[in-house]
């Protein structure tokens, strides 16, 4: 899961004090009038009574802060807007506010502290995965972007969309195919007919252009829909690192949306859970080589640094306490003190900031008790 986006460069950038963090679900079942807005309400006062007994600027940052938040509880239009949604996060600090719509429900949550509370956002973002299904058919291409719970068709204006678009008709250039696929590519080329190009040369150019202004800026799965032949034959040329080599085969044409996105939504699946085994065996074998850990105050020198490349966290853990972020020297404090955060929460953003990968699952999937364990870069 790609979580190097701007949402997130937004979030762990520095924002002036206090950075409060709202998670908060859906009312159910539905009710008359704004009832979300009236749970808002009671969260916001929640982040009040956090913030209560500043002085000095610290209470003018506070209040500016909080008046951010208030906007949207009177908002009436904004809770209509939302009224089906799963869940929202909202952040608030004195210089930046920030509403999310999350696609899983969260469990109601408020907190204060020096920096954004995002390990919710990204359990909930990473069982919410994106991805892009790609019909493909001679006479009819099309490209979706889904997640499991919605596909919307885009237009993909700079996608060929047959053989006689004139997308493909004026490409230009030569048709370089591998070593493997040369026999198959000429003998499309010899019964083209005129107008339209080859399937081969066809189904690069639909590669090419779904890959250049789509998978790169994006960055997330591609599932190929096709009849079986065409679909070996499209993933066999495909160039496009974001198209996985399992497809689904499938004519398009008489597929429903729903069928196309419960069947890439398992694929997806299936892919993540991989990612993930193959993820918590590199621990093992790293933490057998001492280039891994569990114990955090080892995982949080390492953040410090940069060290670490890939984080795993406990969704179902919490421990407070203070984090110094330029060394890594964690220091102990009660849940009570203003200054104290979630330490899991601030290793995952030092190791968003240093590029390297988070994953936060429940406890049953921890390969550790310990909250936290950390593949380290070297």
């Amino acid at each position: 899961m790609q979580l190097n986006t701007p949402l997130f460069k937004e979030l762990l950038a520095e924002h002036r004090h206090p950075c409060i963090s709202i998670y908060q679900p859906p009312s159910r079942p539905p009710m008359s009038g704004h009832p979300d807005a009236v749970e808002f309400g009671d969260l916001l006062r929640k982040a009040e009574a956090l913030l209560a007994g500043q002085e000095g600027q610290g209470a003018q940052d506070a209040r500016a802060a909080l008046e951010r938040l208030e906007t949207f509880r009177k908002d009436n239009a904004f809770w209509r807007q939302h009224a089906n949604s799963e869940g929202l996060a909202f952040f608030a600090s004195p210089d930046y506010s920030r509403v999310v719509e999350l696609g899983k429900r969260v469990e109601p949550s408020v907190t204060v502290a020096d920096s954004f509370h995002i390990k919710p956002l990204i359990r909930a973002l990473q069982q919410v995965q994106r991805y892009h299904v790609l019909c493909v058919e001679l006479r009819h291409v099309r490209l979706f972007e889904g997640d499991p719970y919605r596909l919307t068709e885009l237009p993909a204006d700079n996608v060929p969309k047959s053989l006689d678009d004139v997308l493909a008709t004026a490409s230009t250039g030569p048709d370089f195919v591998d070593d493997h696929d040369r026999r198959d590519a000429q003998a499309e080329q010899n019964w083209a007919p005129p107008g339209r190009v080859s399937v081969a040369r066809f189904f690069r150019l639909v590669d090419e252009a779904v890959r250049d202004h789509y998978s790169r800026r994006e960055q997330i799965p591609v599932i190929v829909v096709a009849d079986v032949q065409y679909l070996r034959d499209f993933l066999a040329i495909s160039k496009n690192e974001f198209v996985l080599k399992e497809g689904i085969p499938l004519n398009p044409h008489g597929a429903t949306p729903d069928r196309l996105r419960a069947e890439a939504s398992r694929i997806v699946g299936r892919q993540f859970e991989q990612q993930l085994q193959v993820i918590k065996d590199a621990y093992q074998a790293a933490k057998a080589r001492h280039l891994g850990s569990d114990e955090i105050p080892q995982v949080a020198e390492a953040a410090a640094v940069g060290r670490v490349g890939t984080l795993l966290v406990d969704s179902d853990a919490k421990i407070p306490g203070i984090l110094h972020r330029d060394s890594g020297f964690l220091e102990q404090a009660l849940p009570s003190d203003p200054r104290a955060d979630d330490i899991l929460d601030d290793l995952a953003e030092m190791v968003l900031k240093t590029d390297g990968q988070v994953f936060v699952l429940p406890h049953a999937q921890m390969p550790t008790d310990h909250g936290a364990a950390a593949v380290y870069r070297y």
